[in-house]
């Protein structure tokens, strides 16, 4: 007696494929549209917010971010679904706008208290550390960026200077405001188009 190969499964039909197709839009094809401005694709003469910050931490806010955007992509299409009128969606629109402004000064006084850059000649460039109030010894009376060059630019070895956990927070308050910003940029221009098509049905 042969033994019959295994059944594939047929792809899900009705409500399920659809909610298979929304899923996978939402997710994955808002993340690869918003590849340039999220920072995981290269553009010529465009410089992504997120190129700014320490390498280690753009390898975890590029799949968060992404994550964000796409569930703000839902709530947004939610909203343009059932808004009849422009009025409801200004006054989203107004505290959008006061999210990303607040966002933006806290990323801004976040990156500028928290963070080190230091320009490596052989590689022409300059890069971004994560840094802490308090020091090593070895490091007390010198400024941030010379601290990291006399500590080789080693990661660990400026954790330990600075503090494994007070660098963890500086990440974690960095990256909060980093993306409490993209989602309100990302809202404010949703709620715009949103609006635009109001508008558009009604006059037509």
């Amino acid at each position: 007696m042969s033994d019959k190969p295994p059944q594939v499964p047929g792809p899900p039909k009705g409500f399920a494929a659809q909610w298979v197709r929304s899923l996978l839009g939402f997710s994955v094809g808002t993340a690869i549209g918003l590849a340039p401005l999220l920072g995981n694709a290269n553009v010529p003469g465009f410089k992504s917010l997120l190129s700014l910050f320490p390498i280690d931490m753009q390898s975890w806010l590029i799949p968060f971010s992404s994550f964000l955007m796409g569930g703000a992509a839902v709530v947004l299409t939610f909203l343009s679904s059932t808004a009849s009128t422009p009025k409801g969606l200004r006054r989203y629109f107004g505290a959008a706008t006061i999210w990303t402004v607040v966002a933006f000064v806290a990323l801004f006084l976040s990156y500028m208290n928290s963070t080190a850059r230091v320009f490596v000649v052989p590689e022409d460039r300059f890069v971004t550390f994560v840094v802490s109030a308090t020091k090593c010894q070895e490091c007390a009376s010198l400024s941030n960026a010379r601290c990291i060059e006399q500590l080789s630019l080693d990661t660990a070895r400026i954790a330990g200077c600075y503090g494994d956990q007070n660098i963890r927070s500086g990440q974690s308050t960095l990256g909060l405001a980093y993306m409490a910003l993209v989602v309100g940029l990302g809202a404010m221009v949703g709620l715009l188009n949103a609006h635009q098509m109001i508008l558009k049905k009604q006059r037509s």
